[in-house]
């Protein structure tokens, strides 16, 4: 958890990044409310949930109770069949929901970029899902990880120059990467 914008109430923004590894299965959906019931997070990013619009409906629900959720996912080919791989998703708690200015699907199911403002605040939330294999299966850095750094850098730099806080909520398989070790002491990366 980290320690973000000031809510009204002089709360700190409480974060939760995990990476699900998909949310199709009824299990997996049972154990992520039961672990969301029991916290008081105002900013929840799930990572890999590897659905499209089919499955994860029991998660939804429960979410949209509290948050205001928003999706992206991606739906690839992989040795001749086709698999969803990817897929992130952003949920803010209702009473921040006016605090949204905008949000980015920058690489979908990838990359999500929440713009955020109250008072004189600002908070840029990216959502990351940096995978640990390329769309054709093979493990190590090719052109989707490469296209998932140069999102994430040019999204840093930009908000850097609007004078957004920036928060890095990613699932930890970019922690080597050269973008992660180089964020600012200010800025926060959580991982899963």
């Amino acid at each position: 958890m980290v320690s973000g914008m000031q809510a009204k109430s002089e709360k700190e923004t409480r974060f939760i990044s995990w990476n699900v590894r998909g949310l199709g299965g009824l299990l997996k959906q049972a154990q992520i409310q039961e672990m969301l019931e029991g916290t008081d997070a105002q900013i929840v990013a799930l990572q890999e949930t590897k659905l499209a619009t089919e499955g994860g409906d029991e998660v939804r629900d429960f979410l949209k109770r509290r948050f205001v959720v928003h999706e992206s996912w991606v739906k690839a080919e992989a040795r001749g069949k086709v698999v969803h791989r990817g897929g992130i998703l952003m949920a803010v708690a209702k009473e921040m929901a006016s605090w949204i200015r905008k949000v980015e699907e920058r690489i979908p199911g990838y990359l999500m970029v929440v713009h955020m403002e109250e008072g004189k605040r600002k908070l840029a939330v990216i959502n990351m899902y940096y995978p640990a294999y390329e769309p054709d299966g093979t493990k190590g850095r090719g052109a989707l990880m490469n296209s998932v750094e140069n999102a994430l850098e040019e999204t840093l730099r930009e908000a850097r120059g609007g004078g957004e806080m920036v928060v890095l909520l990613t699932d930890g398989n970019g922690e080597n990467s050269d973008t992660e070790r180089r964020l600012d002491w200010e800025e926060h990366v959580v991982n899963a």
